[in-house]
């Protein structure tokens, strides 16, 4: 969900008071990158952000928001590979940040 990881976007503030957040599970690694962008780890067994996650494998991903005064969208992209391929997961989470900033 956005709000546990992007909790002062101004629609998620707009509608706290409709919606349950859940918190963030303590395990999981998030990073700001930007305004709207958080990068998140979920550890191996840590069901988090990341779709899937918390099984064997860890997933690593990155959250986009746009929050504009008369819409607001998400999109996400995570990647869930055995630690010896972590490289991999890397390359795509950095692909999918090159695209959202590509005009």
């Amino acid at each position: 969900m956005v709000c546990s990881l992007l909790p002062s976007l101004p629609v998620v503030q707009a509608n706290g008071g409709i919606y349950s957040c859940p918190a963030k599970p303590v395990r999981e690694q998030a990073a700001r990158l930007g305004r709207n962008v958080t990068y998140f780890y979920d550890p191996s067994g840590v069901a988090g952000q990341g779709d899937p996650s918390g099984g064997e494998d860890p997933a690593v991903g990155v959250l986009i928001a746009t929050d504009y005064s008369n819409e607001a969208a998400a999109a996400q992209a995570t990647c869930t590979l055995p630690k010896a391929e972590s490289g991999v997961c890397e390359a795509i989470i950095a692909a999918a940040l090159a695209n959202q900033a590509a005009p």
